[in-house]
């Protein structure tokens, strides 16, 4: 009975975890009914390069981690931190600065968010890592969002 009541579970699990998961990689496809295809209302495309977007996705995908006293990795990502945490600081994990305003290659918050941070001498696990029912990945949008504001020079508006 226990072995059946865990198969059910796991099975539950990941039936969960796939209808849950979100991918706005391919926000250009034309959806099976028809209907036009709709972009998600958490960016406009306008502010994406704005500080105050970026904030909102860290308010929503890091600070459970990267807050109060003592943030993991010892990056504090809470509004009115994170821009002087970020911008032209060394990473704990890597050579790298953690944002480099201009420079998406040179910035290793990006290379921690699409998990290519081995790859340029970092170390640890891409960001933002699972919790409960939230899929690791940062969607599409929220990526981008993050990289328009480096490539718009960081600034702090």
């Amino acid at each position: 009975m226990v072995r059946r009541l865990l198969w059910i579970a796991v099975a539950f699990f990941s039936l969960t975890m796939i209808a849950c998961k979100e991918d706005y990689e391919d926000l250009g496809r034309t959806p099976t009914n028809g209907a036009k295809p709709s972009v998600p209302k958490e960016i406009k495309v306008e502010d994406s390069s704005k500080f105050g977007q970026v904030q909102k996705i860290f308010n929503t995908s890091c600070v459970t981690c990267h807050s109060a006293a003592r943030p993991m990795g010892k990056l504090n990502l809470q509004a009115g931190a994170a821009y002087q945490s970020l911008v032209g600081r060394k990473s704990s994990q890597s050579a790298l600065n953690l944002v480099v305003a201009g420079d998406l290659k040179g910035s290793y918050l990006i290379h921690k968010i699409r998990g290519t941070h081995i790859q340029v001498g970092g170390s640890g696990l891409q960001m933002p890592t699972p919790r409960g029912f939230q899929p690791s990945r940062m969607s599409g949008l929220d990526m981008k969002a993050i990289e328009s504001w480096i490539e718009a020079g960081a600034p702090r508006n």
